[in-house]
């Protein structure tokens, strides 16, 4: 098990389309280290949960570039 959020649950809580949409904004800003890999019933990737106030902040902030929605902006 691990203790963290993973990309899929990232993605919806920042109101992105895909996982993938997380990993391309993590790596616009070079915190795609914060991806660990984890075990669950299938391997995946997460964020620990120490790391989640640094995101909502940079989140927040708008830093970093990510293919925007329509109409979103």
């Amino acid at each position: 098990t691990y203790q963290g959020i993973s990309k899929t649950k990232l993605a919806k809580r920042y109101g992105m389309k895909k996982a993938a949409d997380v990993v391309n904004w993590l790596r616009s800003m070079g915190k795609e280290d914060l991806l660990q890999s984890g075990l669950t019933a299938t391997p995946c990737q997460y964020v620990p949960l120490e790391h989640l106030a640094e995101l909502d902040a940079l989140w927040a902030s708008r830093t970093g570039a990510r293919q925007f929605l329509l109409g979103e902006g």
